[in-house]
């Protein structure tokens, strides 16, 4: 009997110390899984960070910084991207991923470039881009982002023209308002092409046309007080036939 224990004794010893190998084996594997998971996790907090500080406006800035936070990134934008978003959507996008086109979708232009403004850098706008194509699905952004570009663009284009009628006088005031209407139809086309600027600006056009022959007769010194006012009369009614 003392034999035979004395076999067993060292087998016993050693499936003890094979237990603790594996076990210390074991703990290691899931203390290297747990540090790299603690790792991944800090990385996407670090990641989400980053996105979240490029959309920090000016006064989030501030406050972030009285309250003590170091990290809220480079990216102080003085556009408010926030309010760009959700004028985004408010855009209506088809099943084929296109863009509804119509004056409702002109309308929400308006607003995207008052937000935007007529001063954007290269960087605030590469940074709109990227909005756009988090907002959309990847053909739905890419028409969206030439969309807006070219209403930025014709904006500008019109503001000019606008800004000439606004500094001229008399005689030069009546010229660039008859030539204006047409020349900002012409850009329209340009812009976007026929079929797009047909539907985007229909209604905008039919109400600007409308102002511009009311400011015409309004500055027309052949016509008494009577004849504006009948001719006013008249350009009102044609315009509100046309919104029927």
């Amino acid at each position: 009997m003392e034999n035979s224990q004395a076999v067993k004794s060292p087998d016993h010893g050693f499936s003890n110390q094979r237990l603790k190998t594996i076990g210390g084996s074991v703990l290691l594997i899931v203390l290297l899984a747990m540090l790299a998971i603690e790792h991944y996790n800090l990385h996407q907090a670090s990641t989400d960070m980053s996105k979240s500080a490029a959309w920090i406006q000016p006064e989030e800035a501030n406050q972030m910084h009285n309250m003590g936070s170091s990290i809220i990134g480079t990216g102080i934008w003085q556009t408010d991207f926030y309010q760009l978003e959700s004028i985004l959507g408010n855009m209506t996008i088809l099943d084929d991923f296109g863009i509804q086109i119509d004056a409702d979708t002109e309308t929400q232009l308006q607003k995207i470039s008052g937000v935007l403004g007529q001063n954007l850098s290269a960087q605030e706008w590469s940074r709109a881009e990227l909005l756009i194509d988090k907002s959309y699905p990847p053909k739905t952004a890419l028409k969206m982002i030439s969309l807006i570009d070219n209403y930025l663009r014709y904006t500008q284009t019109y503001l000019t023209s606008r800004e000439q009628i606004k500094s001229a006088e008399g005689l030069q005031k009546q010229r660039l308002l008859k030539v204006h209407r047409h020349n900002d139809k012409q850009q329209q086309l340009l812009f976007f092409g026929d079929e797009v600027a047909q539907k985007l600006f229909v209604k905008r056009n039919h109400t600007l046309d409308y102002f511009a022959q009311r400011q015409l007769i309004n500055l027309d010194n052949t016509l008494n007080d009577q004849q504006k006012r009948e001719q006013r009369a008249l350009v009102e009614r044609r315009y509100k036939n046309g919104l029927e």
